[in-house]
């Protein structure tokens, strides 16, 4: 070890050590130690480590002890591997911070060798703010002006330098009586600890002495063969210990209990658990890098320990003031209150907090035993002083009783304030069990036993007593007046007045004997009927009698036995044995444990205690109460009164925490939540992310989240934070909740509906970190969220801000940009975004926000992205984005703009005609195949512009198109001929002008070349006369094709002559017709003396209808009949109704048929015979 030089340190000590009083003076040592190994630092921590390694060695595989050397004695057994202070001593790291404090005190105490010293010599204090409590209140009694600013100033330094509430692990040193550094003449007390932190590798060693003025020398049991002292040299025992005494009166309750349960005591302390249980294991780095060779490998996991059964707390309020002024010798535990009985012969009355209710100075000396009644109404204490006293504790009633020996023990009737008897039994040095009780004439003893010795333990249950003295256990029946069975003491036991017997009725039927180390299990019987009747009266059985059903032995004294559901409980006493030679030191005790075992001797569970003052006690120091109701149970000793009680289901989840088994108590508590009182689910749960999220399990600490965070929006924010600051943001950004998602987030919103949302600056914290990350895969992530967050939860702005100023060109961001600009309702930004990125969603975004006003100026970039639907939305809205505009923002990007013109000419032809002429040069550069439609169906352009426009290009059909709308059709016929050489062109080019000349010129040029003239005769026969090309044609000319040619001339004659007189009968029939049809719609004179052609009757006058056909005979409607022999109905809506059947004029039609006839019957004649019926000869 090396000591390390600290200003600050050493003003504290200077302050501390120069402090005087009156009665006091002060001296101090704190000081800062390195933990880097020496020379004989190394040669010790090689020699305990051989030593360990030698005796596992030896041991079984699977012993549970572990052994320390001792260089000038052989190596013993000290204690079990789970109880030492450091932890399980098997482990590295335990051995290595032992070794580490017998390095200190070797290098701060020269004058003394501490290479001796046991682990169970150290204390480890497990709780940082018991200890400083201590310290504040020790120190504020002996300093001038109070503590306050000394104190402060002290654990400041300490924090800084060591940290000490949150790193360091604090033992304290419980040095031998004879080998004390810290016991000098005139001490008056001394505290010690160091202060240890395994990442920084230091000690700080914190030193106190107090000296008086006169030195006091403390005396110790002289003869342990008689361990009889009388209650003031007790008492100077206790308060003269060599080592300090924490105050427990001074400090704070830890509140570990439900007050709910009035049997439950609320203040209590924690019992510092010096047995081990901090298993937490130490990883190499913590080593300290001078380590020698030798040094052993830190173990990288903790044994796997099992669970107590019990939990410990030291009984606080008023028996800490009780105890520092007085001893305690005895106890008893009702259901109502606890009853305590002191060296100096006061019997307290304390509620289950420990505070006092009532007190009766009944003795003058050590109180032996105390007895309350069941009904809880009357309390007895017998004392070495030979008086039996009854108090009342709801009236004035005081029975006393003087025995004049010591009375050692005392039982009250159970019904002791029922009954009118007021029976009680006492025993004591006399060695006679007496039974005192009420009778007419007052109150006589009834000597039960006597001549075995004294009797040091009586125990009543409904009508048996059973009690022990030297020889063995009586059980007497009070209601049948007999002793009903004798059990003898244990052979080979040791003295009774070393260990006295422990008795406890468990129930009316069984008692529980416990002896030195012998345990035995009585079961009362009843014995049968014929068994108890017998001839003589005064050979009759007992009617009852007792079965032993379990006898075993221990390897340890008992000094208390109890029942515990199935199991026993057993206080256990174990002595050191050995004696050092060299130092001439007395036998002390270790530490007394509290053991679970069953009625097998099977050992369940065991815990090492840590009574104030242990080593100075003797079995018969300890008692143990308990009230079997709530499975409480009281470790009584003259110092400390510790409570036990079994481990319920907080205890279970606390243990599981400590050990960082969160996954299992986050079960437990799931599972059993509202049984927890103490732990809450939440807590839990957050100490489990935490863990995981300390130890790089970012993934499972997220989802842990949405199991224990819940619906609670504060707890979010904090973890959503410590994941940012952890940088493991992206492992639980999927999990955070964001409230309800609106339907065009989520299709289903009812299943997140109930999610709660957060406060704005926690998603925007969330979005600025991803933002703010130089990784893609962030910015990525960045991107998603604002998708998927529905954009009321944060504020669009305050992120759109920092984005701009990052001025970036990541397509990504951009994308986030553009919908943080939806979101912000800057719709037009938006659109830019959309339009420079070319997305897919440009076009509906301007439609479904109405942006038609915003594209005004975008019309370059919305035709870059997508020229279709660009042309095709810029020609639908010409009253929204103007004609114009469209067309200065496109004159740099002609085919832009033709595609536009284009499309806005075939909409309408008229609605572009200011730019028609810019069309023509348009079409003829980007699409010259519409040119010449264009150039017929629009007139806005200009003709001698439009074809020098043709001529540049050399476009012959636009050329003679235009020359023929110029009327130049003569050159336009010369551009036909010598530059298309298309004879078919040019007669369609000539026969709409209807001019004799062109076909002139027409022919005229075409005699220069033999193959126009082929054409000629090929085309021309339909348009001009033949005859005029053949005659022009120059002899000699050789055409091809000529007489193929003419036959077609001829051929094509022909059809011109038929088809002409087609024409002239068609237009015959129709002058015909018409005449017709005019001559049939003249009217028909009637005269009014005409009559009807069939009746005879006049035609006019009366109601019937008339037919007059065009022959002018007249007919009534009703004698006139239709073809088929049907009167005809022939009236106006008859007609009409196409329901009348061709009607004939009957005298006409029978003409015809005479006319008919005649004309066949004059042809008969002129042929011959009829041949109608070829069988039949002539006629």
């Amino acid at each position: 070890m090396k000591f390390i030089e600290n200003p600050s340190l050493r003003r504290l000590s200077e302050d501390l050590a120069g402090i005087t009083t009156t009665a006091y003076k002060i001296d101090a040592r704190i000081e800062a130690w390195s933990c880097k190994s020496a020379g004989a630092d190394k040669k010790l921590h090689k020699t305990i480590e051989n030593q360990f390694q030698a005796e596992i060695a030896k041991s079984p595989t699977d012993s549970m002890e572990v052994m320390i050397s001792d260089r000038n004695a052989e190596i013993e057994q000290i204690q079990m591997l789970g109880t030492s202070p450091f932890g399980p001593l098997v482990e590295p790291s335990s051995r290595r911070t032992f070794v580490y404090l017998i390095s200190l005190l070797n290098a701060a105490f020269t004058d003394y060798d501490f290479s001796d010293v046991q682990p169970h010599q150290f204390n480890k204090e497990l709780n940082i703010q018991v200890i400083m409590s201590s310290i504040n209140s020790t120190l504020a009694g002996v300093m001038p002006g109070g503590s306050d600013e000394f104190c402060a100033r002290l654990w400041n330094v300490l924090e800084l330098e060591m940290c000490v509430t949150k790193e360091c692990d604090v033992y304290s040193y419980i040095p031998d009586i004879d080998c004390d550094p810290f016991n000098e003449d005139g001490q008056v007390w001394s505290f010690n600890y160091f202060f240890f932190n395994k990442r920084l590798k230091r000690i700080v060693f914190f030193q106190t002495r107090a000296f008086n003025k006169m030195s006091n020398s403390i005396g110790g049991y002289e003869d342990d063969s008689e361990y009889v002292v009388d209650s003031y040299d007790l008492m100077m025992t206790i308060f003269s210990t060599k080592r300090h005494e924490r105050s427990v009166s001074t400090i704070a309750n830890t509140g570990a209990l439900d007050m709910s349960d009035k049997n439950v005591p609320q203040q209590m302390l924690e019992l510092d658990d010096e047995e081990g249980n901090d298993t937490s294991s130490v990883s190499s780095q913590d080593l300290d890098n001078n380590t020698s060779s030798e040094d052993l490998e830190e173990s990288s996991e903790d044994e796997e320990q099992e669970e107590p059964k019990l939990k410990y707390q030291r009984l606080g309020s008023s028996v800490s003031d009780i105890l520092r002024k007085d001893a305690a010798s005895c106890m008893t535990v009702h259901s109502k209150f606890l009853a305590l009985g002191t060296h100096w012969g006061v019997v307290y009355i304390l509620d289950f907090n420990g505070n006092e209710i009532k007190r009766f100075a009944s003795h003058s000396t050590t109180i032996n035993e105390l007895s309350v009644d069941t009904a809880g109404e009357y309390i007895a204490s017998c004392s070495d002083d030979g008086r039996v006293v009854i108090n009342s504790l709801y009236g004035t009633d005081t029975i006393e009783y003087e025995h004049q020996r010591p009375v050692y023990a005392i039982a009250l009737d159970p019904d002791f304030s029922k009954k009118t008897t007021r029976s009680f039994a006492i025993g004591g040095k006399s060695g006679h069990l007496i039974m005192n009780s009420k009778g007419w004439f007052g109150r006589r003893d009834n000597n039960i036993h006597s001549g075995e010795g004294p009797i040091y333990s009586i125990k009543w249950c409904q009508s048996l007593i059973a009690w022990a003295n030297d020889m063995g256990v009586k059980i007497f029946d009070c209601d049948s007046g007999q002793r009903i069975t004798y059990i003898d003491r244990p052979k080979g036991s040791p003295r009774p007045d070393l260990y006295h017997c422990q008795l406890c009725w468990e129930s009316p039927t069984s008692l529980l004997i416990g002896w030195a180390d012998s345990v035995k299990i009585g079961s009362i019987k009843e014995r049968s009927p014929a068994a108890t009747t017998t001839g003589d009266p005064s050979s009759a059985l007992p009617d009852r009698y007792v079965q032993i059903t379990s006898m075993f032995q221990t390897d340890y004294n008992i000094s208390g036995i109890a029942p515990f559901g199935e199991y026993l409980i057993l206080l256990a006493y174990l002595d050191d044995e050995e004696t050092d030679d060299r130092r001439g030191s007395r036998t002390q005790g270790l530490r007394p444990e509290f053991r679970i075992i069953n009625r097998n001797n099977k050992e369940i569970s065991s815990d090492a205690l840590t009574i104030h003052g242990f080593e100075q006690y003797k079995a018969n120091h300890y008692r143990l109460g308990f009230m079997s109701e709530e499975s409480l149970f009281y470790v009584v000793s003259p110092r400390d009164i510790v409570v036990a009680r079994p481990r319920d289901l907080d205890d279970h989840v606390a243990w599981l925490m400590e050990r960082k088994r969160y996954e299992a108590a986050l079960r437990v508590a799931e599972q059993s939540e509202a049984l927890l009182r103490v732990h809450k689910l939440v807590d839990i749960g957050e100490k489990y992310i935490d863990e995981l999220l300390t130890s790089n399990q970012s993934e499972k600490a997220a989802e842990m989240c949405t199991r224990i965070l819940r619906k609670d929006p504060v707890l979010w924010s904090k973890w959503v934070y410590n994941f940012v600051r952890a940088g493991q943001l992206r492992a639980i950004v999927d999990y955070i909740p964001i409230g309800e998602i609106p339907s065009r987030f989520s299709g289903d919103s009812r299943e997140i509906s109930a999610r709660p949302t957060l406060n704005e600056t926690v998603y925007e914290t969330i979005l600025g970190t991803f933002l703010a990350s130089s990784d893609p895969k962030d910015h990525g992530k960045f991107l998603s969220l604002i998708g998927e967050w529905p954009p009321n939860i944060y504020n669009p702005k305050t992120i759109i801000r920092p984005l701009k100023e990052k001025h970036t060109q990541s397509p990504v961001l951009l994308d986030a940009l553009a919908k943080l600009y939806t979101y912000a309702k800057k719709y037009d930004k938006t659109l830019h975004i959309l339009l420079q990125l070319k997305r897919p969603n440009a076009f509906e975004t301007i439609e479904q926000y109405d942006l038609f006003d915003s594209i005004r100026d975008k019309v370059h970039l919305l035709m870059d992205y997508d020229p279709k639907r660009a042309v095709q939305m810029l020609v639908s809205h010409t009253e929204r984005v103007p004609i114009a505009e469209v067309v200065d923002q496109l004159r740099g990007y002609p085919l832009m703009l033709h595609n536009y013109l284009h499309a806005l000419f075939e909409k309408d032809p008229h609605i572009g005609q200011t730019y028609h002429e810019m069309q023509v040069a348009l079409y003829a550069e980007y699409n010259y195949e519409f040119l010449m439609t264009f150039l017929k169906q629009s007139n806005y352009w200009a003709l001698e512009r439009a074809y020098q426009v043709c001529a540049d290009k050399k476009y012959y059909p636009e050329m003679v198109y235009i020359l023929g709308r110029m009327g130049k059709v003569k050159q336009a016929l010369q551009l036909l001929i010598e530059n298309i050489a298309d004879v078919k062109k040019a007669i369609e080019f000539i026969e709409p002008q209807n001019d004799d000349e062109l076909w002139e010129d027409l022919i005229d040029y075409s005699m220069k070349n033999p193959r126009f003239v082929s054409g000629l005769l090929e085309h021309i026969g339909a348009y001009v006369d033949p005859v005029r090309l053949i005659k022009r044609i120059p002899i000699g000319m050789e055409v091809i094709g000529l007489r193929d040619r003419i036959v077609k001339i001829i051929s094509d004659y022909n059809l011109q002559m038929s088809l002409r007189c087609k024409r002239i009968l068609k237009q015959d029939c129709v002058d015909l017709a018409l005449k017709l049809n005019k001559q049939n719609r003249r009217p028909v004179r009637v005269e009014v003396e005409q009559k009807c052609a069939v009746c005879d009757d006049s035609i006019i006058g009366g109601n019937k209808d008339i037919v007059v056909f065009r022959c002018r005979h007249l007919y009534h409607q009703g004698c006139l009949r239709t073809t088929e022999g049907d009167v005809a109905s022939i009236s106006s809506h008859v007609r009409q109704s196409g329901l009348v059947g061709e009607v004939h004029c009957s005298i006409c039609q029978a003409q015809t048929k005479r006319t008919k006839a005649a004309s066949i019957s004059r042809a008969t004649r002129k042929i011959g015979p009829s041949v109608s019926n070829p069988g039949q000869p002539p006629r």
